[in-house]
């Protein structure tokens, strides 16, 4: 009798064990960064690099971010561990030969640059905070580069504060001359 109640128990704990596989969801899988994706992001790079339109940069820069946010390998490592352990399980390294995210923060640092070139402090401003939301571990010379670019910009800004501001009639006269009326 007692082992006719083993044999059932083990034949009952194995449906069990069987029938609870069968009927948990499979995991979600982000999508992994395939080939033909890569290559859209790599022109994207390319073109935000080779770009002088600073509207097209930006656009290019948080296409670039948006797309290095997303899990490159879509494994679902952590998916089963409890909440409390998720915390101490790293994300898997990445496997390409170039990193989306240091593309991305190189984007958004040659914007920034170039912004701070064209006169355009705001999104000068907008893309240095942009470099400084990344791991400074992962990207020391970005985020020094993103740092001096503040510094320059707080510098613009702080002069120009210390010019008053010239009389309307004189921009007026000076557009006037420039259009040549």
């Amino acid at each position: 009798m007692k082992a006719v109640a083993i044999k059932i128990g083990w034949a009952l704990s194995a449906i069990l064990m069987l029938a609870g596989c069968q009927t948990t969801s499979p995991l979600s899988k982000p999508a992994a960064l395939d080939n033909t994706s890569f290559m859209g992001m790599w022109t994207t790079y390319r073109h935000c690099e080779a770009a002088s339109d600073l509207d097209t940069m930006r656009l290019d820069a948080r296409l670039l971010d948006h797309v290095a946010q997303q899990p490159v390998i879509g494994m679902g490592h952590d998916a089963l561990l409890p909440q409390v352990m998720k915390r101490w399980v790293s994300e898997p390294a990445n496997r390409l030969a170039v990193d989306p995210k240091a593309m991305a923060v190189a984007c958004s640092l040659h914007t920034g640059q170039s912004a701070l070139s064209a006169g355009h402090y705001e999104l000068a401003d907008e893309m240095f905070h942009a470099v400084l939301t990344y791991p400074e571990g992962m990207y020391p010379y970005y985020i020094q580069q993103a740092r001096e670019g503040l510094a320059q910009l707080n510098t613009f800004e702080a002069n120009a504060s210390d010019r008053p501001a010239l009389p309307s009639s004189f921009i007026t006269l000076l557009a006037s001359t420039a259009s040549g009326n």
